[in-house]
């Protein structure tokens, strides 16, 4: 029988660890973002640093015996704000890319409440994809935000996601707004989103 439970960031191993890395390249464009760092690290490296350890006490992965099977990172406005505050930017200076999270920046703590539980990042494990793994994490997820007293999960999607998108149509979520970042380094759009909790 499988054993499955969750674990926090901080209780990764160095092989937990870089699969979670990963899996954060599949929500997103953190590979591109990640190229010609200020560190002069890997990819993979680069996000351990950059992204995973700053936020490992807000990130929760569900993990089967040793391997990851899917995690996400998410908190309350204040908490997202005082890590992203003492967390320096290693991102390459680029200018469009500098502009392009700027702007998302905005864009995503633009009518976020208080009250609201903000996710960063969510995916599961390829070989999971389908079955009542991925419904135990978002319930999880769920959970830890009605435990820290929010109303409601605030997320955003990117347009070409089309896995993500038809998840939030089937959940019934509310679109908050969206932004084209079809001029930045990404060429795709974000979606914001909401549903209550």
């Amino acid at each position: 029988m499988k054993n499955f439970h969750f674990i926090t960031g901080n209780e990764l191993n160095e092989g937990q660890l870089d699969q979670v890395a990963h899996l954060l390249f599949e929500t997103g464009y953190y590979e591109l973002a990640s190229l010609k760092n200020k560190l002069n690290l890997k990819p993979i490296a680069f996000q351990k640093v950059q992204t995973l350890k700053p936020y490992a006490e807000y990130t929760h992965i569900l993990v089967c015996d040793d391997d990851v099977v899917g995690f996400f990172i998410a908190a309350k406005r204040d908490e997202i704000a005082e890590v992203e505050h003492s967390t320096p930017n290693w991102y390459r200076d680029e200018n469009d890319l500098a502009s392009a999270f700027h702007r998302i920046n905005h864009f995503y703590t633009r009518q976020v409440l208080d009250t609201d539980y903000v996710v960063y990042a969510t995916t599961i494990a390829k070989p999971y994809r389908g079955s009542s793994a991925y419904k135990t994490l978002i319930n999880y997820r769920k959970n830890l935000g009605r435990a820290n007293h929010c109303t409601r999960e605030v997320f955003v999607v990117w347009e070409s996601n089309r896995a993500a998108k038809l998840f939030m149509k089937h959940e019934g979520a509310e679109i908050l707004g969206t932004i084209d970042c079809t001029d930045m380094c990404f060429k795709d759009t974000l979606l914001k989103g909401a549903w209550d909790i």
